[in-house]
């Protein structure tokens, strides 16, 4: 379990770097983007996965807070945003032994889609007990990914806000 808190810090880097970018499809009118201070967008994260660990409702969740990053988002060239526009990720883990993955995964998809998150993608690992959902919330935009771990002793929580402009248009400290 010493390599939990690396790993953990790898994924968040590889978050980090995979998701600085806009997903959606370049067009003429720009998204309107969300005002919203950071620590509103931090708090709503640690409600996501809350939310998260109460649908799974087994394993051992990580005692530790979540790992709380933001990062720059990209603007429409590709390019970081100059208007302070930035996203917040979460990060956090369930220990849970591997062969319970796949069914805890599906029962907490189920109760996820139930609260009003929206499923983006479920599909099993091509082990025979792994597990990966993607989901959203249609409300904040953000999203959500839930997923047995390489190693499959622990289930890995990534959380994901929309891009966010801050109020007073600097990129948050």
């Amino acid at each position: 379990m010493k390599r939990l808190p690396s790993v953990l810090a790898a994924v968040g880097l590889l978050l980090l770097a995979a998701g600085c970018t806009d997903e959606e499809p370049k067009s003429e009118k720009s998204p309107i983007l969300q005002t919203r201070p950071k620590a509103d967008v931090e708090q709503a994260t640690r409600r996501h996965i809350a939310a998260i660990i109460q649908a799974v409702g087994e394993g051992k969740p990580d005692p530790n807070p979540p790992q709380i990053l933001h990062a720059p988002c990209d603007g429409p060239n590709g390019e970081t945003a100059s208007d302070g526009r930035y996203y917040v990720s979460g990060l956090s883990h369930i220990t849970l032994p591997g062969e319970q993955h796949r069914a805890v995964v599906t029962q907490a998809r189920d109760k996820l889609q139930a609260q009003g998150y929206q499923v983006d993608e479920y599909r099993d690992l091509p082990t025979p007990t792994g597990a990966e959902l993607r989901l959203s919330d249609p409300q904040d935009g953000s999203s959500v990914t839930l997923a047995s771990s390489g190693d499959r002793i622990w289930l890995a929580l990534i959380v994901r806000s929309a891009c966010i402009l801050p109020p007073d248009g600097n990129y948050p400290d």
